[in-house]
């Protein structure tokens, strides 16, 4: 018995189906699974997201403008835009934020210990503590930060561990 014309154009898009989901998943067995600091590593996505590759799989996670407690762990997050984007007690050790934009952005209690900000653009940026039940605890850390290039226009820092430029009394 053979099927009317309708079966056969039915037939060809699922094949078409198949080729593309074929293709992609050769693309991402391609993709190397971990960076240069033996991380998952993480492919540069629009508008905000970020695909996160691991173990074979491929995952998408939003950076939310009032992002609290999420780890940024050696995280490829260069030339992204996250202007105005505020950050209490997350973890940025050894992120890569090389040619980010964080004008306005407000870290809060975060750890920063090792991140590489150079060329990045924090005008009006804020760096400041969380109050805690413990003293030690909350502040942010900027220990090791490498700096060079970035824009550092109207930055306040408040109780900040690891400041390197001087600041001003209010």
């Amino acid at each position: 018995m053979t099927g009317s014309p309708g079966d056969d154009a039915a037939a060809v898009n699922f094949d078409a189906t198949r080729a593309s989901r074929a293709d992609k998943s050769s693309r991402l067995s391609a993709m190397p699974l971990v960076n240069q600091h033996g991380l998952p590593s993480v492919e540069r996505a629009e508008s905000g997201w970020l695909g996160i590759e691991r173990a074979g799989y491929v995952s998408r996670m939003s950076i939310l403008p009032g992002a609290t407690r999420q780890s940024f762990v050696g995280r490829d997050l260069r030339h992204r835009n996250l202007d105005r984007h505020s950050f209490k007690l997350c973890d940025f050790r050894g992120a890569d934020l090389r040619g980010a934009s964080l004008r306005g952005a407000h870290f809060a209690g975060c750890d920063l210990r090792d991140a590489d900000l150079r060329d990045t653009d924090l005008s009006y940026a804020s760096f400041s503590y969380v109050v805690t039940h413990d003293p030690g605890y909350g502040r942010t850390d900027v220990t090791g930060v490498r700096w060079d290039g970035a824009n550092l226009r109207g930055v306040t820092a408040d109780r900040v561990i690891g400041w390197p430029f001087p600041t001003t009394a209010a």
